[in-house]
């Protein structure tokens, strides 16, 4: 009879025990798995999401920037030449100083993967070709607003001109890099989403597992 007792003792014992290690483990794996989506949600939040962002602002100033090189086409039709000009040149400038900030930012952001690296390379130097093409236009825009007769305005217009065809391939060869870096950012997100969600359910299943033990638990110490 006394050793019934014991014996019961230490399966009780046992089955606490058992149910106290059971407990810890699924609020430490609650625990992880609040820390990784914390940090899943932080990571996407810093890093992707304002990639795709920026990479998009990126591609709407340089469309920005290409409407306003073609204004300057139209500029000697307008009422006032040069005072037209004036306009394109301000609004040329601030359009460089969002190109800039937003270049800035995208720098900021720490490529992940090789092929990620290697693209900013690509795309860096594309963008470094389409600044210098457009110091060449600009520096144009300013002779013609500045051009003292027709013939000084006409020989600036004719310069402009040449130097707006070099510009297109250069300008449709940054915009594909642009397009080339967002696609495999955006596959690159996914795949990290589609992981997070899959070790997110790994943890609801294994928690409800730890659960459905405990439960077991409870009740063969209940029938013992």
């Amino acid at each position: 009879m006394v050793l019934n007792n014991v014996n019961v003792r230490m399966r009780l014992f046992v089955s606490y025990i058992l149910l106290i290690l059971l407990t810890l483990t699924s609020g430490l794996l609650g625990i992880k798995g609040m820390w990784d989506l914390y940090h899943n949600m932080e990571y996407l939040g810093s890093d992707r999401i304002p990639d795709l962002i920026h990479l998009n602002e990126l591609n709407f100033q340089r469309m920005v920037i290409r409407a306003q090189t073609l204004e300057v086409f139209a500029a000697p039709e307008s009422i006032n030449p040069s005072q037209e000009i004036t306009r394109i040149l301000t609004a040329r400038n601030n359009s460089w100083k969002d190109v800039d900030e937003a270049w800035e930012e995208f720098l900021s952001i720490p490529r992940m993967t090789e092929t990620g690296k290697k693209m900013l390379i690509e795309v860096s130097a594309s963008y470094k070709a389409w600044r210098d093409i457009y110091i060449q236009l600009d520096a144009l825009i300013m002779k013609m607003s500045e051009a003292q007769n027709e013939e000084q305005f006409d020989t600036y217009y004719y310069q402009y001109d040449t130097f707006y065809s070099r510009m297109l391939p250069i300008s449709e060869s940054f915009g594909q890099n642009l397009m080339k870096i967002k696609n495999h950012n955006t596959n690159q997100t996914n795949i990290y989403v589609e992981n997070s969600v899959k070790q997110g359910n790994l943890f609801i299943s294994i928690s409800i597992a730890v659960i459905l033990v405990q439960l077991l638990q409870v009740f063969l110490a209940d029938y013992l």
